[in-house]
């Protein structure tokens, strides 16, 4: 006898229990329609990171690991095999152990179990049996994200964030006698709170639940609330804290025209499509009532019905292949359709002065500016002129700054030449006429070019044509010969060269005159060459059909987040067009020679060519505010655009010309923020024409309104919706984020449709959309 309970024991021992191993599965027994029993006994596997977590922001990541099966290594998330001790192989092979874990109240909350708990998810699983047949309800709430799978069919899924409340979503399943079913439990987390309730009802108790719960009116959502005749409204009934439209009576909708109701043919669905009929104009109302026991609950949408303001650009046929590359609305490059939609010019915020030009051979007449960004190391060069004189004497000087934020800078002393008796100085180029008149340098970013050469730059003037110089450093400069490298131009201003990776060539914009000489109106002509010694026959620049003005300096560089795309920051000079008086110019000291003319700056775009783009003829940077923001050649721009922060970008104007307080202002945009589509409060569209694309993913650069939204579509080449990736089915756009990565309802991934003919349709409300990108 002692040796009976020896062996018996020692066969508990090695089951884990006083049953068989599959006691080692958590199991909860429902008695006869149970009243709201918490499972609180569960079987727990995690925290297993989303995938590429450190690509994306704290949203998507979250979502990634939604979308993402960690169970594949045991049969995967609709048939996975487990038991305690149950061992899952994680994508970057590790491997976790499902655990028995047991809360001492309702909430699960994960954080409690796990260390690592941001952008996250686990699983927890458990059974269910039940002594009678029965039908109960499933109630569960979430933090964040949410599936549940019962016995391996998905039941529940909750993509969103959200904070957890019992009965956020119920399923229903019919129990039988000794029979088990399996509940799957996958919680996803962003950040902050993590867990879940889960709870079951009996069925007089799951009804009662329904009674207590039912709604006083039913919420009605759209698609797009702002129509014309013969469009169609897509409106459905918004899915919130109770699914009870699952569980009880159909929809039956109308549609309200002033007092005229008419019931809608459309079968007994929680979602409705028609089209909008001629004639109807105004606003209307759809109402959706549901009959529950003796109670109507009723809901309604008002919706408007308009003229749209449409326009239509040219789209002959030729299909856009945009690969991988960042796309900006600068231009209605990629536009065929814009619909209550327009293209908006943004205004760089002034962040104040950042560098005075204020030794002795700078002074008021300093002008030119050119500001490098090389690694995490800011450089600017700019022309030193204390006195005013005629362009190219002896006075100019190459003057150089340094800066590790872009923000603040320092004049450091280079020591290279002696200047008004010192070595202690900050210049770089001197005592070489006329060269430091307007010396431009660049970071020549060609492939394979040399160390010793990866600084350039371009000076001269029409004497002299441009001569061409080297520099390792960006400090000790030497001319590539002592010899023009291109002579075909007026160049009395600043002429600007960079390597372009579209066209693979060097690209030289530079100053001429509309006439002979120096006359007509200050303009720019364009020329190209594949070593920086030989240069084509120059082309004169066009601006299509607007007006012609001076452009003093043209700014051009290749945008650094989408380099094929070119953007001229540029100066315009106003002629004559004085602003402030004798009196007031003497109260600022400025030059009596300088103050009868004004300037300010615009936004241009080029992408190669003898084109630039003036979709936006307004002003980019304006005048400020003071008499000595009014005089000429102020507001001169510099050359380049600059990433100062991880969202933030920068470009840099010249203030206070021919004044003792001349200096460097700092102007702020958000990245790609030179100006977007914008939708208004109506809403409106764009459609794009026919391109292909590379990549998985496609990713947008937007802003909303708290109340505003963005969704995306993909078409056809006919302007078909492709299932799968409609407006419909797109997981509304709320925020404002750099780099967001749109979702349809399966998802992210739209690698079926590269180098497919494609167009893409995008519905935005009181949103901006300044760039896309398929990555």
């Amino acid at each position: 006898m002692k040796n009976y309970l020896l062996y018996t024991l020692f066969f508990i021992c090695l089951t884990g229990g006083l049953g068989s191993l599959n006691a080692q599965i958590n199991i909860t027994k429902i008695p006869n329609d149970a009243e709201p029993i918490a499972i609180t006994n569960w079987l727990v596997a995690g925290s297993f990171e989303s995938p590429n977590v450190n690509k994306h922001s704290q949203w998507e990541a979250a979502r990634e690991g939604y979308t993402t099966d960690f169970l594949k290594s045991i049969g995967g998330e609709t048939n996975p095999e487990i038991h305690k001790g149950t061992i899952i192989k994680t994508l970057d092979g590790k491997k976790i152990r499902f655990k028995s874990y047991q809360w001492e109240v309702d909430y699960l909350d994960l954080t409690k179990v796990f260390d690592k708990k941001d952008n996250v998810c686990a699983y927890l699983y458990a059974e269910l049996e039940s002594d009678t047949e029965q039908i109960v309800a499933i109630h569960l709430g979430t933090n964040d994200t949410g599936k549940l799978w019962i016995d391996g069919k998905l039941s529940t899924a909750y993509p969103g964030d959200r904070v957890a409340e019992p009965s956020q979503n119920t399923a229903q399943v019919k129990l039988f006698p000794k029979k088990r079913i399996s509940i799957l439990l996958k919680i996803d987390n962003g950040g902050g709170g993590w867990g879940a309730y889960l709870q079951v009802y009996g069925e007089s108790a799951h009804k009662e639940f329904i009674k207590r719960k039912l709604p006083e009116s039913i919420n009605i959502g759209a698609v797009n609330q702002y129509l014309s005749a013969g469009e169609n409204l897509h409106a459905f009934i918004e899915k919130h804290s109770l699914n009870w439209f699952e569980l009880n009576g159909p929809v039956k909708w109308e549609l309200k025209d002033g007092d005229q109701l008419t019931t809608m043919d459309v079968g007994d669905s929680d979602q409705i499509d028609f089209t909008i009929p001629n004639g109807l104009n105004g606003v209307m109302s759809l109402i959706a009532s549901k009959q529950v026991g003796d109670k109507v609950i009723q809901g309604e949408l008002q919706f408007t019905v308009r003229k749209k303001d449409q326009k239509v650009f040219k789209d002959d046929g030729e299909v856009l292949n945009i690969g991988n590359r960042r796309e900006l609305f600068v231009d209605h490059y990629l536009i065929h359709k814009l619909i209550d939609t327009q293209l908006v010019l943004h205004e760089p915020k002034d962040e104040g002065e950042v560098l005075r030009f204020d030794k002795p051979w700078e002074g008021p007449f300093c002008a030119y500016v050119t500001i490098i960004k090389e690694a995490e190391n800011y450089k600017a060069y700019y022309r030193g002129t204390p006195k005013a004189g005629m362009d190219g004497n002896s006075g100019e000087t190459t003057c150089y700054a340094e800066s590790k934020d872009g923000i603040h800078w320092e004049k450091p002393s280079v020591g290279t030449y002696e200047i008004m008796g010192t070595r202690d100085n900050n210049v770089v180029l001197a005592n070489d006429v006329p060269f430091s008149h307007n010396f431009s340098p660049f970071l020549d970013t060609k492939p394979n070019i040399s160390s010793n050469e990866k600084y350039k730059a371009v000076a001269g003037v029409h004497d002299t044509g441009l001569f061409g110089f080297t520099s390792k450093d960006g400090i000790h400069w030497k001319k590539t010969k002592n010899s023009p490298i291109f002579t075909k131009g007026i160049f009395d201003s600043q002429n600007v060269v960079f390597w372009s990776s579209s066209e693979k060539r060097y690209v030289c914009y530079f100053r001429i005159w509309s006439g002979a000489g120096f006359t007509g109106v200050r303009t720019i002509s364009r020329t190209t060459s594949k070593d920086f010694i030989h240069w084509e026959d120059p082309v004169k620049m066009k601006f299509g059909a607007t007006p012609i003005e001076n452009l003093y300096t043209n700014q051009t560089s290749a945008y650094f987040r989408a380099p094929h795309i070119y953007v001229s920051i540029a100066a315009r000079f106003m002629p004559g067009r004085q602003v402030i008086n004798d009196k007031q110019a003497k109260m600022i000291n400025v030059n009596p020679d300088y103050f009868k003319d004004c300037s300010d700056v615009i936004f241009m775009t080029t992408r190669g060519g003898n084109k630039y783009d003036r979709t936006f003829m307004e002003s980019f940077i304006k005048p400020g505010i003071g008499i000595q923001n009014w005089v000429s050649r102020s507001n001169y721009p510099a050359l380049n655009v600059v990433q100062t922060s991880k969202n933030e970008m920068s470009v840099y104007v010249q203030k206070n010309y021919a004044q003792p307080t001349a200096h460097l202002n700092r102007y702020s945009l958000r990245l790609d923020g030179f100006s977007s589509l914008r939708g208004s409060n109506v809403g409106g569209e764009m459609i794009t024409k026919l391109l292909t694309f590379e990549g998985k993913q496609l990713s947008i650069n937007f802003a909303t309104s708290a109340a505003g939204e963005i969704a995306v579509e993909i078409q056809d080449k006919e302007g078909n919706p492709i299932p799968g990736f409609s407006l419909v089915e797109c997981q509304t756009v709320i925020g404002n984020e750099i780099d967001r990565i749109v979702h349809w309802k399966n998802g992210t991934d739209v690698s079926i449709l590269a180098g497919k003919e494609i167009r893409l349709r995008f519905s935005l409300k009181d949103a901006d959309l300044y760039s896309i990108r398929f990555k």
